[in-house]
């Protein structure tokens, strides 16, 4: 008999529900997190959420997402801070307007989330400080918005332990047991854990913790930046995105500004450090 019915590996949001999910069916459950939960992407995100996407596939899946996010605040019984402030893209050329047109047509009306066009006049209506040098339209997505990361953490790992799911922290898994081709059980260094199905919740990391298995999958991190000032007087109350400038921001309960460039991501992991030339993009 196994020590576990379900091994989960990865302690970031993913992980933590799919834990909790699993636990409440009954199973017993354990998690395993190469360093501390909410180590990884989790915690190191704009916390934004929007429904607007140029996939079908993802629209619908968002807008799911955000239900079950709303859902599962009283459920837990605790406070996400979701603010349904909208996104706003700043669009500088026609391809960019007959795009964000044909996917509204074609996609977001048809799930009920159409946004609006607005002209310079009403994009400073919304954001009184944007520089509208280069912007020919803006689209306005009032169902988008954001919330709060740590608060959606914190909930679901006191929900673990309550539901008694065994939690292994700094705890890297180092050999994924597979037996006729059937997982049997993973390794922590010399430590060994047996269980009947294995969930990998990696992210990023993802695809080298499958090859401990001899499972090829394609899956390749993008490293971005996200920069984060000290509070400042409030000036933007939504999420924007300016295409003509390639940079995104939005400003938190706080005051803080987060957001970076679009334009500067790196294949493959990199160490977790801000470059000189993200610093010069971002200022």
């Amino acid at each position: 008999m196994s020590e576990f019915d379900v091994a989960v590996i990865g302690g970031g949001a993913v992980g933590l529900s799919t834990a909790y999910w699993l636990a409440k069916k009954g199973l017993k459950v354990a998690l395993f997190e190469k360093n501390y939960l909410g180590s990884g992407s989790s915690t190191r995100n704009a916390s934004g959420f929007r429904v607007h996407f140029k996939s079908e596939q993802n629209v619908k899946f968002m807008i799911e997402g955000k239900k079950r996010l709303l859902r599962l605040s009283k459920e837990l019984k605790y406070n996400p801070l979701v603010s349904e402030c909208g996104y706003l893209w700043l669009l500088a050329t026609e391809e960019q307007i007959n795009e964000f047109k044909k996917t509204n047509n074609q996609v977001w009306s048809k799930h009920s989330v159409s946004g609006k066009f607005l002209d310079t006049h009403e994009l400073k209506q919304i954001l009184p400080n944007a520089k509208t040098e280069g912007v020919t339209l803006a689209f306005f997505g009032p169902q988008d918005g954001t919330f709060h990361h740590d608060f959606v953490l914190f909930a679901l790992q006191n929900a673990l332990k309550r539901s008694r799911v065994s939690v292994f922290e700094c705890s890297e898994v180092t050999e994924i047991c597979v037996k006729s081709n059937k997982v049997s059980g993973l390794s922590i260094g010399a430590r060994e854990h047996t269980c009947e199905k294995l969930v990998v919740c990696a992210g990023a990391w993802s695809a080298s913790v499958c090859k401990l298995a001899g499972v090829s999958v394609p899956i390749e991190p993008e490293r971005r930046e996200l920069g984060v000032t000290e509070p400042i007087r409030r000036f933007v109350d939504t999420f924007v995105i300016d295409l003509s400038r390639s940079i995104y921001l939005t400003q938190g309960i706080r005051g803080d500004i987060r957001g970076g460039p679009t334009d500067l991501a790196t294949r493959g992991f990199a160490p977790l450090l801000s470059t000189f030339k993200w610093t010069v993009e971002f200022s």
